[in-house]
């Protein structure tokens, strides 16, 4: 390592630790609190942290949207749940193995809501990917939750049609 750059990791050292000296900031891997952090790596998890300066790209606009369309699909499997629910219990015992829209909206719900828990857990990961990954994230999350919810107001429709 030469000179230049080990002085350019002293500073950005010093200059973490005077920002976080009387600031309760959290880290972005763990939510630790690092206020008064002596070095340059969180105590909790490890992760090495530096100064950055960013410029806002949208992303947590795109990770909202995706987080948001994923957890409509929560109430809605709920709904749904309720619904087959009573029609099953009003169904003799062979017709609940021939109604497969169960099987189907279940799962396309269930699916939606693991999608949400996943974004909610892996939301820096989200964060660190490029512009362009986040974007087909996004569009793939928001296009199968929508169109999830989609079929399921026809599906309502078509029972009370």
């Amino acid at each position: 390592m030469n000179h230049s750059s080990t002085s350019k990791t002293e500073i950005n050292k010093n200059l973490l630790l005077n920002y976080l000296q009387d600031r309760d900031v959290p880290c972005p891997t763990c939510a630790y609190n690092l206020r008064d952090l002596q070095t340059n790596h969180c105590p909790e998890c490890g992760h090495s942290l530096e100064v950055t300066i960013r410029v806002n790209d949208g992303s947590m606009t795109r990770w909202v949207w995706a987080f948001a369309s994923s957890c409509l699909s929560v109430p809605l499997g709920v709904i749904y749940s309720v619904i087959a629910v009573i029609q099953l219990l009003q169904m003799s015992g062979n017709q609940f193995s021939n109604d497969w829209r169960l099987m189907i909206f279940t799962g396309v719900f269930f699916v939606g809501t693991l999608i949400a828990i996943f974004l909610l857990i892996k939301r820096s990961s989200f964060f660190r990917s490029s512009v362009y990954t986040q974007n087909i994230i996004m569009r793939l999350i928001v296009g199968y939750n929508f169109t999830a919810m989609a079929a399921f107001i026809i599906f309502v429709f078509a029972m009370t049609g």
